[in-house]
This record gives structure tokens, sequence and C-alpha cells, in this order.
């Protein structure tokens, strides 16, 4: 058999093992953004991801709030690692190897005054200060235009302005990432908003699970990635005090996370979630519902009444991990939608 022969038998047999991969992933049918010429290869061999998304980029607390999201608020930096001042030049001076991405809800962000997400219970980016984050190296992703919750009362226009056109309000603003990732707001999925323009203009979206996802997973689930929230809860020792002040989820310990992170294998994409950062004990509010005590030496007694508070000391941890490890890459959605041979929507 002469040299050409065999290189193209050779060739023929890698395409044949690719569509069988593909095949076996479910991607050749379910995702047609998938470049076949990559998928096969890299996205069975890429080496472990972890992104790690401030959700709607939420800078400090709030109290004084009248009328919710959509009223005034007081930003109150007290015992609160504030996201602009404090956080993200800390990650970028320390953690090199960590992209911060946060996400964005684009109808109530102005040019440079805050808003009150959380029920005003928290400040919100301005578009300022989001570029201000931009120059600190964080990427952006879509949460919605105004929020919604219930997708069948939006006409197709507005259900096209709360994803699509979000995404674009965010591009306008000359932040980058806005196609990577759609976060549905309070996890209210709807498959048809999901086929006619989320899939249209989004290599993700996000479901909240166990926080791990591969891209055969994606693939199986229209499009939408597996988020862990790294955030708050009672204490983990029972018969505290503390072990009562939340009693839908535990405070999540950074060993945890840590331990998902080692245990990463390729292939896999780890997703986490977090929103206000906070230190010491929780000031005294006038309307702010939010508690915590960061202060135990001891991570088990650490707590918050609130998953939206988490200490900062415990994210310094998880953030150390992740700078430190040679095997694990921190990247945005976009970047791993790349990573995996996926073609970046059209914008």
């Amino acid at each position: 058999m002469s040299t050409g022969a065999a290189i193209a038998r050779k060739g023929r047999a890698t395409a044949r093992l690719r569509v069988r991969l593909l095949s076996m992933l479910g991607i050749a049918a379910v995702m047609g953004g998938w470049d076949p010429a990559m998928a096969a290869a890299d996205v069975l061999t890429a080496r472990p991801q972890v992104t790690l998304i401030f959700s709607r980029t939420e800078i400090s607390a709030a109290d004084h709030s009248a009328g919710g999201e959509l009223g005034t608020c007081l930003r109150d930096d007290r015992d609160v690692a504030s996201l602009d001042t404090i956080v993200a030049p800390y990650v970028a001076t320390n953690f090199p190897r960590v992209h911060l991405v946060g996400s964005i809800e684009t109808g109530p962000t102005t040019a440079t005054n805050h808003w009150c997400p959380h029920g005003g219970m928290s400040t919100g980016s301005s578009w300022t200060q989001l570029a201000t984050l931009k120059g600190l190296g964080w990427t952006f992703i879509s949460h919605s235009r105004s929020y919604p919750t219930n997708w069948s009362i939006l006409t197709p226009q507005q259900q096209w302005e709360e994803t699509c056109g979000a995404r674009d309000t965010i591009s306008a603003h000359g932040l980058p990432g806005s196609n990577g990732q759609f976060d549905w707001p309070n996890n209210h999925f709807d498959a048809t908003v999901n086929d006619r323009f989320v899939r249209q203009c989004f290599s993700f979206s996000r479901g909240y699970g166990n926080g791990v996802t591969t891209a055969a997973q994606v693939a199986a689930n229209n499009g939408q990635q597996s988020t862990t929230g790294v955030s708050g809860g009672h204490c983990n020792v029972a018969g505290l005090a503390c072990s009562t002040v939340n009693r839908v989820k535990a405070y999540t310990l950074p060993n945890d996370i840590i331990a998902k992170l080692t245990s990463l294998q390729p292939g896999q994409w780890l997703n986490l979630q977090t929103y206000i950062l906070v230190t010491g004990k929780s000031p005294t509010y006038s309307t702010n519902r939010t508690r915590w005590d960061c202060t135990s030496p001891y991570v088990a007694n650490h707590w918050t009444n609130d998953v939206e508070r988490y200490c900062w000391s415990d994210m310094k941890t998880v953030l150390a991990a992740i700078n430190a490890s040679t095997t694990i890459d921190s990247n945005t959605p976009a970047r791993v939608a790349a990573i995996w041979g996926l073609r970046p929507p059209p914008q």
C-alpha cells in the first residue's frame, strides 16, 4: 500500500471514529453548533474547567430600602467585602489564574447609579462599575432584561428582548462574553423560549444541579449546563443555635467545593455561583433582614440566614485552590464553548 493510500485510509478511520464518538455524545443530532472536526477529540480530552460567577454582579449590601428592586436603597459596606473595592482588586492581584464572571440584569442597570437587587437588600452595579470590573479582567453574561419568571405572558418580541436583546445590550456597552451563557431568572426554564431564542443566541444556559457538566449532558439537556452555589445557610454543627437560622440549606463548606475541584476529570466543567461576600458579624440594619457570623475560627460554625451571603474568608480559600491548581483551568462560559468546539452564536 502506498504512503498516500495509507494516510487516506488512516484519515477515513479517524473520521469514522469521530462520527462514532459524536454519536455517543448525542452531539451530531442535538447540537448543530458543534464543529465535528474538533468535538470528538477535544471535548473528551479537554482539561477540566471551572467558572465562578457572581450573580447579577451585586456590589455590596443595602439598607433603608423602599419599593424593592425598582425602588431606592442605600449602599451599606459594613462587614461586607464589596465587589468593586475589595474582592475584584484582591483577586486580580493575588489570583491571576482565576477569571471572574458577572451576570447582568440589564433593565435596571443605569449609567452611574446603583440599583437594588435581592428585594432591596443588595446594591447592584452601574454600567460604569461594570466597565471598571472589565478592566480587572472580568467578563459578563446575561441574567435577562427584567427578570421574568412567567415567560408565557410575554410576546415573542418581549421574549427576544429578555434574552437576545439583553445580550446585545451588554455587548453594546463594550463588555465581553455576553453570548456565553444565559441565566434563567430564578431558574424558571421555558422550553419554547429556549428553542426560539436562548439556544440561538447563547452557547449555554444555566440550570441548577451538582455543578459538574459535560458536553454530552449539555447536548442532552437542551443546552443547559449545571450550576451549584457557593452560598450561605445554617451552620454545619447540629445542636447549635446557628443550625436553625436557615432551614432550607446548609452553609457551603469550602472543602466541599475543593473536593469537587480535585475530582474533576478531562472534559468536565464545574460551574460555581456566589453573591455578596461578607466579613465579621452582620451589623444592625434598619430594614435589611440578612444576618451572618463569620467570626469563628472553625468554618463549620460559619452561617448566614440568607443563601446570598457567604464569608469572604471562606471564598478566599476556594479562590486559592482554583488559582493553585495545575490541572484545572479557570475560564468563562464563552471560552469553555470555544474549547469544546462550539461555534459562537451569531451576534
